[in-house]
């Protein structure tokens, strides 16, 4: 049997019916309480306000209350919620689904409440990975794709991922956050350089495939605050030295010390010519 096929099967022995007050043993509403109790806590609660919490304690009352057979129109207008909500909750309870799972599923809902979770999501995965989340992290596609297509949050001013880090973190903060992590790959170019040139006995080179990375970093000029504005720069940085000297001939200067090494090489190759 498929997930899906159990997900339905699971659905259909579970159709809400009236019940006494009595009679809680009802396996469907039993299930619910087993999963509130296991399954209904966030692993990062400091990441949501109060108002959030209730929301959300409000969304699984509602579902017990559906569940223990009320009907859904009281329930709806009693927890102020909608019926698309609770069976959205109702599937992926019997799925025995995480409340983490069920909350980027909540994401999608229009307006602010969406846009807070996705918020307490990225904050989230912040303190579990320390670093800023890209749109193709894990957990984070249902959040681009809210992005994406819920234009109620272009109200928020929340038109592009950097928009939602910069409401999630704040101004100051995410350049704290940006900085550490310019600064940590700073330091991990340097070790691949070093390690790159202890294995191949030779100064690494812009054009080396394996430390493409570090090249389109120079190039895009994320490290000039350490004074990299070049590849030589970051050469001089780690080792001291440079594969090949750029621009040292320009100028009066430039020519002064051409001519000099020109006649340097030619005495040379002459004296050689005699011995």
């Amino acid at each position: 049997m498929t997930k899906y096929e159990k997900y339905l099967d699971n659905l259909n022995n579970c159709k809400p019916k009236r019940l006494n007050k009595y009679d809680l043993i009802d396996k469907r509403y039993q299930k619910v309480l087993a999963w509130s109790d296991n399954k209904f806590k966030l692993n990062y609660p400091q990441f949501y306000s109060k108002k959030l919490l209730n929301i959300l304690e409000r969304y699984l009352n509602a579902m017990k209350s559906y569940l223990a057979g009320h009907p859904i129109k009281n329930v709806v207008a009693e927890n102020q919620t909608s019926i698309l909500i609770i069976k959205r909750l109702v599937r992926d309870v019997f799925l025995d689904k995480s409340m983490e799972h069920i909350l980027r599923s909540l994401i999608g809902n229009k307006g602010k409440l969406g846009l807070k979770l996705a918020a307490a999501e990225l904050k989230s995965f912040y303190f579990e990975n320390k670093k800023l989340p890209k749109t193709k992290e894990e957990g984070m596609i249902t959040i681009r794709n809210s992005l994406l297509t819920d234009k109620n949050w272009k109200k928020f001013g929340i038109i592009s991922w950097g928009d939602l880090l910069l409401y999630t973190f704040g101004e100051v903060k995410l350049k704290e956050i940006e900085e550490l992590e310019d600064q940590k790959k700073f330091i991990k170019a340097i070790m691949e350089l070093k390690a790159f040139k202890k294995y191949s006995k030779r100064l690494p080179k812009y054009d080396d495939k394996k430390l493409k990375w570090i090249a389109s970093s120079v190039s895009r000029g994320i490290w000039k605050k350490f004074g990299i504005d070049v590849w030589n720069d970051l050469m001089k940085y780690t080792f001291g030295e440079v594969n090949l000297e750029h621009n040292v001939y320009e100028g009066i200067e430039g020519f002064n010390k051409a001519k000099k090494e020109l006649l340097e090489f030619y005495e040379k190759l002459y004296q050689n010519s005699y011995n």
